[in-house]
């Protein structure tokens, strides 16, 4: 696995696969037996060679609305019952532990709790996207929503001397909101790459 790259082509020969990728400015082509893409239909139809115009204009047809994942940090635990909750009629979909599996060693300490939030919004309201105000409506609005649910989710603010640990384990997160009162939120649209990425901190 390369990090950094970029796939632009994937060409399929009669008896394997050329991967044509992006790295280091400068453009590499590689052979494979086999090929799995795994991308939305919108990339795979403008990357992937041979396909039939049927095949392309169905992959085409599809409308697609962003997608946001939103990561609540807590400094204590306040939600491990499950690892996927379905929660119909907010402003998210569903919720999910981020450290589910590693819950389950029996070495393993719970520092943080951190909560995956899944937050559909449509098309029409994909402009808030575009704008620090509108992303923080967003969070607000989970945050919001997440303690209607029950009594305990009510979080208490993050302590000034956790703030740095909590920004390494933001690291090498999508998207992250801060579920304390003091810290704002940073949103990223899936679908429009990591350049949308956004955090942000009060005082």
């Amino acid at each position: 696995m390369t990090a950094g790259a970029t796939i632009v082509s994937v060409d399929p020969q009669k008896t394997e696969v050329h991967i044509t990728y992006f790295h280091e400015n400068a453009l590499h082509t590689v052979a494979a037996k086999f090929a799995v893409i795994a991308t939305p239909k919108l990339i795979t139809s403008r990357i992937v060679s041979g396909l039939s115009d049927a095949q392309t204009d169905a992959m085409r047809s599809f409308r697609y609305c962003p997608y946001l994942v939103i990561n609540m940090i807590y400094d204590k635990p306040v939600y491990n019952r499950a690892y996927d909750s379905w929660c119909p009629g907010n402003t998210f979909c569903d919720v999910v532990v981020a450290d589910w599996v590693l819950q389950k060693q029996p070495d393993y300490k719970q520092k943080n709790n951190i909560l995956t939030f899944y937050t559909p919004v449509s098309e029409l309201h994909r402009d808030k996207l575009l704008q620090v105000p509108g992303c923080q409506k967003i969070a607000q609005n989970v945050l919001r929503d997440f303690q209607k649910l029950l009594p305990e989710f009510s979080p208490e603010p993050i302590e000034e001397s956790h703030k740095a640990e909590i920004r390494a384990l933001l690291a090498p997160l999508t998207s992250s909101l801060h579920a304390s009162r003091n810290w704002e939120i940073a949103v990223t649209d899936e679908l429009s790459g990591l350049f949308s990425r956004r955090y942000f901190e009060t005082a």
